[in-house]
């Protein structure tokens, strides 16, 4: 698997995933909840081999 981060601003993070093998498991756009953090995670099907997750709490 392959991720790149990108800074936008001082609390957001945006992690690009490229995973070819698991998108099925990923079909929706929902909220998954992590300690300290809220990942948006989101699927595209018109780029499918690639999710965003955007980390609204990263670390410092």
């Amino acid at each position: 698997m392959f991720r790149k981060k990108f800074r936008f601003a001082p609390r957001w993070e945006f992690t690009a995933i490229r995973c070819s093998g698991v998108r099925d498991a990923w079909v929706h756009i929902g909220l998954q909840r992590f300690p300290d953090h809220d990942y948006w995670i989101f699927d595209f099907s018109i780029w499918p081999l690639f999710l965003i997750v955007v980390d609204r709490n990263p670390p410092t």
